[in-house]
C-alpha cells in the first residue's frame, strides 16, 4: 500500500463490504440527529396547528412514550436473534413521531368537535373515540400488514424492519390512545 501511496493512489474497499462500511457511517451520523430533527418538526407543526400554549403537549408526550416503548420492541426483537442495524432503528422514529402525531390529530379533531355538541369532556372522549376509532384501526392495521411484508426481504437491514414496524406501530397505537384520553377529557376546547 505505501507504494501506492508514494504514486497518489488510493485503494479503497468496494464491493458489499464496501457498501455495509457506508451504510453504518451513514446511519450513524443520523440516529442523533434524525429523530431530533423529527421531534423538532412535529412539534412546530402541532404549535402552528393547534395554536395554543399547551394543548400541542397532549400528542407530543403521547407520542414520546410509544417512541420509547418502540425502542424498548427493538432492543427485545433484536435479543430475540432478528438483525436491527441502523437502517432500523433510524427509520423506526420517524415511522413513530409521523403516525403517532397523525392519530393524535384525527383524534384531537374529533373530541373538539364532540365538546361542542356535549357538555361532559369524558363523554366526548368516548364519542370522539367510537368515531375515529374505526379509521385509525384500518389504517395501522394496513400499515401493519405492509411492514410484515419487509420480513420477506433479502436485506437484513430491510427485513429487520418487518417485525420491528409493526410492534413499534402497536405501541404508537395503544401509548398514544392511552395518554391522550385522560389528557384530552379533562382540557376544554
Amino acid at each position: 500500500m505505501a507504494p501506492l501511496r508514494s504514486l497518489g493512489l488510493t485503494v479503497k474497499v468496494s464491493g458489499p463490504a464496501g457498501f455495509s462500511r457506508d451504510a453504518v457511517n451513514v446511519f450513524a451520523s443520523i440516529n442523533g440527529t434524525l429523530p431530533l430533527a423529527t421531534a423538532g418538526l412535529v412539534f412546530v407543526l402541532l404549535i402552528i396547528i393547534y395554536r395554543s400554549p399547551i394543548f400541542w403537549f397532549i400528542p407530543l408526550f403521547s407520542v414520546l412514550m410509544a417512541e420509547a416503548f418502540s425502542r424498548f420492541c427493538g432492543w427485545a426483537i433484536a435479543e430475540a436473534g432478528v438483525t436491527v442495524n441502523g437502517q432500523s432503528a433510524g427509520v423506526l422514529p420517524v415511522l413513530v413521531f409521523g403516525a403517532g402525531t397523525d392519530y393524535a390529530l384525527l383524534l384531537v379533531a374529533r373530541y373538539r368537535e364532540e365538546l361542542r355538541r356535549h357538555e361532559s369532556p369524558v363523554q366526548a372522549m368516548r364519542l370522539a373515540l367510537r368515531r375515529a376509532g374505526p379509521a385509525a384501526v384500518a389504517s395501522g392495521s394496513t400499515v401493519i400488514v405492509a411492514l410484515l411484508c419487509l420480513s420477506l426481504a433479502e436485506v437484513d437491514g430491510t427485513s429487520g424492519l418487518g417485525p420491528i414496524g409493526p410492534w413499534a406501530w402497536r405501541s404508537r397505537c395503544s401509548r398514544c390512545s392511552r395518554c391522550s384520553r385522560p389528557a384530552l377529557s379533562s382540557v376544554r376546547a
